[in-house]
């Protein structure tokens, strides 16, 4: 019997200590792009006291036992690859763990890149030009130009070394972008996209009923630049228009028995797609004998000479003059050619005082709907904004705003107070 119990503990102190108790981990030693294994790499498991852990190696991958309490790190490397040293070795509920080695990089050593445009907003490809220029040594590659139906420009690279990028397509804004591969990608390779922002952009237009806001198929569209009417394509409710960033245009939209819509647009780069779908609500035209409180913002009892221009240079900051002898066609935005000298007057006074910055503020009666008469005296306050800049006054001195019905001068009771509420004011903001 003493014999019998020799020989087993004799048994049990030459089973690996580590292989009898916690769970089994097997490791996997993987080239980095590739994804593939590397027969020829090496592996050692240390405990928190730097000591080898026994490992297992089979094909392919290595087996190691360990606790479950403790800190384990381990070392891998192997031939033409960057070494890991004293990383943790993690504790997967799968038991599995992929360890993934860097090639090293020799000189000389290239790498396959690929670019595709594509178009910012729509996200199209483009065909486009591309230049790249090796910033160490400043030569540059004869440029390569693509197509949209086949986008995709690929060269090697030499790999550590940084280059830069230049791509540009016409009508777009030209992209540049610094170029440095640190470590080799897989085969194939995937292209990198290169989003080019438009200059020109393809904006529609939608039409709608100002009170009810169902949608109306205008019987007449059509957009200017300087003067020079551009190409315009009408379908039902919705027209096209190709307009150019940092241009400015003026629209006309016309409806059987509908006000002539017109306004002036300035074109900005837009920051979102939605900001190229504009919707514009058309006004009901009135029968020409009908006197509405809306057809023009005159105060029938203002006097001739107008003192309002005398007030804008004493006026103290946040006081509002009125503008008297600024006049609008029927239930629209339009300007009457009535209107110019008081605005020239206006011009004249900001250009003289570049520090001056005022307020332009519509204002309607209450008569109608609340929505209509805030989208009128929005559209009336950046009118003459708009004609402000046109003539030369700098955009920073103006700001425009639409007050609707909500700030009235007088009770609505009367054609005579109605009249009275509605109205052109200059606020001023600094002077």
């Amino acid at each position: 019997m003493r014999i019998g119990f020799v020989l087993l503990g004799l048994v049990l102190m030459s089973t690996p200590p580590c292989a009898a108790v916690g769970q089994k981990f097997r490791i996997v030693i993987l080239d980095k792009p590739q994804h593939s294994v590397i027969p020829t790499a090496r592996l050692t498991v240390y405990d928190s006291a730097r000591k080898p852990v026994e490992v297992l190696s089979l094909p392919g991958e290595y087996v190691v036992a360990l606790p479950d309490a403790g800190t384990y790190t381990y070392d891998a490397s192997a031939a033409g690859y960057l070494p890991v040293r004293a990383a943790r070795l993690e504790r997967p509920a799968s038991g599995g763990v992929q360890v993934l080695l860097t090639r090293r990089i020799g000189p000389g050593d290239t790498q396959t890149v690929a670019f595709l445009a594509k178009n910012a907003y729509t996200g199209e490809p483009i065909g486009a030009r591309f230049r790249i220029t090796n910033t160490e040594s400043n030569k540059t590659t004869t440029p390569t130009v693509t197509t949209a139906a086949h986008p995709e420009f690929g060269t090697e690279l030499t790999m550590q070394q940084r280059y830069l990028l230049t791509v540009s397509a016409e009508d777009y804004e030209e992209y540049t972008a610094s170029i440095l591969i640190r470590e080799k990608e897989p085969e194939p390779v995937r292209a990198r996209v290169v989003l080019l922002r438009p200059l020109v952009h393809e904006v529609s237009f939608t039409f709608r009923d100002g009170v009810g806001l169902e949608f109306i198929n205008p019987d007449r569209f059509q957009v200017w630049e300087s003067g020079k009417e551009i190409a315009t394509r009408l379908e039902g409710n919705v027209a096209y228009a190709k307009l150019r960033a940092g241009k400015d245009y003026q629209v006309m939209a016309e409806k059987e028995g509908y006000a002539r819509f017109e306004h002036f647009l300035k074109f900005r780069m837009p920051e979102a797609p939605v900001e190229l779908t504009k919707s514009i609500l058309m006004v009901k035209a009135l029968p020409e004998k009908t006197t509405t409180s809306r057809e023009t913002t005159r105060q029938e009892d203002a006097p001739e000479d107008n003192p309002d221009d005398a007030r804008l240079g004493t006026a103290a900051v946040g006081e509002s003059v009125r503008l008297s002898s600024v006049y609008f066609d029927q239930s629209s935005y339009i300007l009457t050619p009535e209107s110019y000298p008081q605005l020239d007057r206006l011009v004249e006074a900001l250009k003289k005082n570049p520090k001056l910055r005022i307020e332009i503020g519509g204002h309607t009666d209450n008569v109608g709907d609340a929505r209509l008469n805030q989208y009128l005296s929005e559209n009336r306050a950046k009118v003459i904004a708009t004609y402000l800049v046109n003539q030369g006054v700098a955009e920073r001195q103006l700001h425009w705003k639409g007050y609707g019905h909500t700030r009235p001068l007088a009770p609505n009771d009367t054609e005579s107070n109605k009249a009275k509420n509605r109205r052109v004011e200059v606020t001023i903001r600094e002077k």
